[in-house]
């Protein structure tokens, strides 16, 4: 989200498949951050078959507090270098912080088990609020 010359958000939204491929939705007022996206391989959609295809263009919502994420939230997260686009299917408390236990809908095991990761909220970067095809 950037803002233009009359202060005014725009959500500028790659589509296609190609790099160059853009589009400026704008929209005025104190707004979410919004970001539409339609390449998010690798980190989608093996794990998340049958939910989405790769085929999938997602609008996602930025997550900045524990407020914006829960339970059933598909959410896009980073550890360390490895991104993933998985399910919250539950929560872990640890020294006082909150940990969401994730899980892609195809997989068999959650991220704990498979990979040894367990997202906190500063480690979520957006979670999707929805799908086009």
């Amino acid at each position: 989200i950037v803002s233009n010359e009359n202060n005014k958000n725009e959500i500028i939204a790659k589509y296609g498949y190609s790099e160059k491929e853009y589009v400026k939705i704008g929209f005025s007022g104190n707004s979410s951050e919004i970001l539409v996206r339609s390449d998010v391989e690798p980190r989608c959609c093996g794990s998340m078959r049958p939910t989405f295809s790769d085929r999938a263009t997602f609008i996602f919502k930025k997550v900045k507090n524990e407020r914006d994420v829960g339970v059933g939230d598909i959410v896009d997260f980073r550890v360390g270098d490895k991104w993933f686009l998985h399910r919250i299917i539950g929560t872990l408390q640890k020294s006082g912080t909150t940990y969401y236990l994730t899980k892609g809908d195809n997989n068999k095991i959650d991220d704990v088990e498979a990979f040894g990761i367990s997202p906190n909220v500063t480690q979520i970067n957006y979670k999707v609020v929805g799908v086009l095809y």
